[in-house]
């Protein structure tokens, strides 16, 4: 595949990215993928060791 315009490839990088956050994810074009990603990780620090 080869994308022709900027647009392509940052929309392709930004989901390529998601991807390798958070793999099971299957919706391509949510903005909101990796911050809510980076949400839950941060909450996973929070959260006290078992």
């Amino acid at each position: 595949m080869c994308a022709s315009t900027t647009d392509e490839l940052m929309t392709e990088a930004a989901t390529l990215a998601a991807n390798r956050v958070q793999p099971r994810r299957m919706g391509r074009r949510r903005a909101r993928a990796p911050a809510r990603a980076r949400e839950e990780a941060r909450a996973a620090d929070r959260a006290p060791d078992p």
